[in-house]
């Protein structure tokens, strides 16, 4: 049987790192408790993301409200930049939600 090499560490947007896939019949490398604070850093750092995204909208909306010289493509460009991080956070927490209540579901 050919030894499966793992893929190497990909890195999205500069922040983070993807985890390589273990071999198969390695074993697991991270316990869950491990997994279960990387998660939660993964999450915090989308929740920081959009803040950020938000505020810098917010920013924008109020400079053009004020009639500051604001390009009106980068201002779209710019708001729906941060629909698109709402709606990941939000599709993000309501897989998290699902995946307690399936863990509440469980029977021991």
């Amino acid at each position: 049987m050919p030894v499966i090499a793992p893929i190497p560490t990909l890195s999205v947007q500069g922040s983070s790192a993807i985890r390589p896939i273990d071999p198969i019949g390695a074993p697991a490398k991270t316990g869950a408790a491990n997994m279960v604070d990387q998660t939660g850093k993964t999450f915090a750092d989308i929740l920081t993301s959009l803040n950020q995204s938000e505020t810098q909208a917010d920013s924008m909306v109020q400079q053009a409200a004020a009639g500051g010289d604001v390009d009106l493509a980068s201002l779209m460009i710019t708001m729906d930049t941060n629909d698109v991080n709402f709606k990941v956070a939000m599709s993000m927490r309501d897989k998290l939600v699902d995946a307690y209540h399936e863990v509440m579901r469980m029977q021991v």
